[in-house]
């Protein structure tokens, strides 16, 4: 049996950690144009 990746990504470390890595920043950047993510966590 194999395992299917996810697509999802978890960011949530990324909300208190200053700087962020570009890695962060561009998916979010992607998530929040392909997806309409809030800003926010009360989503």
């Amino acid at each position: 049996m194999t395992a299917v990746p996810s697509p999802r990504r978890y960011l949530d470390n990324a909300a208190t950690t200053w700087p962020k890595p570009e890695q962060v920043w561009t998916a979010w950047e992607q998530a929040a144009r392909d997806l309409g993510v809030t800003a926010g966590r009360a989503a």
